[in-house]
């Protein structure tokens, strides 16, 4: 270090250096969904390290999990008259479908936890830019699409129904078991439907979004990765069935984009979700009838209503954004 010579030519201390500038907390207005990780102090390794944390915590939550519940199992074994007809489910099919379609809702819940902290340690940007734009999930838009969807959404599956007549009341169970049905539907599909939301539109969108300079292309490339996967995750090859799939994730990743978070893309999986496994108990039709599996054998009907009930949906949110001024950028 050396000392300075002023105009006068005296000799002056140097001058103390200027800090560096803070890194931002915040994306920069404008910024949309699928590039909001894309500034400030973007690196490469960025989207690696995410799904590196992301992969632990989901597999350590789903651990945690899974002992609690197996120590309930455990528990109500003990405590049950006969063992042997609660293990191989004798004449207690009705709740074996609540315990399975409660752990199954779980267990794509903690995705949505599992992708939160994920982003949030990686990017160094606050967990709320992966719900939207606007830093928060806003239930106020969450509750509106929602409400808008259902009505539209009933309307849809007994077109379907009639269409493709399904059989009722073949499989009715005592109101208790129902009720306990609906009620876990109610309280933790919403979660099961967040959670693969999250993942298939939250992460995947804004992780390949980050490494993609020009806007469009960043939502166009995960929009096609997210489909696909999604349509394969779960579990069917049939084309029918995935092109109805792929329809739904499409729109909702245009949904993501277009309201700048994932509030509307939840609704309509929620909707699609409960207003199906909710009928399906009211009217004695089986867990698994509409549940997508490896042996699923899809129809062209089914394709297109898929398709068409996809395009009404994004149709009426994007009338809705506009109403009420909702942007794709922050």
């Amino acid at each position: 270090m050396t000392n300075t010579i002023t105009p006068t030519g005296s000799w002056a201390p140097p001058a103390a250096p200027v800090p560096a500038a803070p890194v931002p907390l915040e994306p920069a207005p404008g910024t949309p969904y699928q590039h909001v990780f894309r500034e400030p102090g973007r690196r490469w390794w960025r989207p690696f390290a995410s799904f590196g944390v992301f992969a632990a915590v989901y597999l350590g939550i789903s651990i945690a999990m899974g002992l609690v519940l197996g120590l309930v199992v455990v528990a109500g074994l003990s405590a049950a008259p006969d063992p042997e007809a609660l293990v191989t489910g004798v004449g207690l099919s009705g709740w074996t479908s609540v315990g399975a379609l409660l752990a199954m809702n779980l267990a794509l819940a903690v995705l949505i936890p599992s992708v939160l902290i994920a982003n949030k340690v990686a990017h160094r940007l606050p967990a709320g830019y992966t719900h939207s734009v606007t830093g928060r999930f806003r239930f106020g838009w969450f509750g509106i699409v929602t409400a808008v969807l259902t009505p539209i959404w009933l309307l849809y599956v007994v077109i379907a129904w009639f269409l493709e007549p399904v059989p009722l009341f073949t499989h009715v169970e005592s109101l208790g078991v129902t009720a306990a049905l609906i009620a876990v539907c109610l309280l933790t599909t919403p979660l099961q439907a967040a959670g693969e939301e999250y993942f298939f539109r939250g992460w995947l969108v804004q992780n390949i979004g980050v490494a993609i300079p020009r806007p469009v292309v960043a939502l166009v490339v995960p929009t096609v990765v997210s489909a696909g996967l999604f349509a394969l995750a779960h579990g069917s090859f049939d084309p029918w069935i995935i092109v109805s799939l792929a329809a739904m994730a499409v729109a909702a990743c245009w949904l993501t984009w277009r309201t700048g978070g994932l509030e509307a893309a939840v609704a309509l999986h929620t909707v699609n979700n409960v207003v199906i496994i909710v009928g399906q108990a009211a009217l004695g039709v089986p867990l698994m009838a509409n549940m997508v599996t490896e042996q699923s054998q899809g129809t062209v009907t089914g394709a297109v209503l898929g398709v068409v009930s996809s395009l009404v949906a994004v149709g009426v949110v994007e009338h809705l954004a506009r109403r009420r001024g909702i942007t794709p950028t922050r």
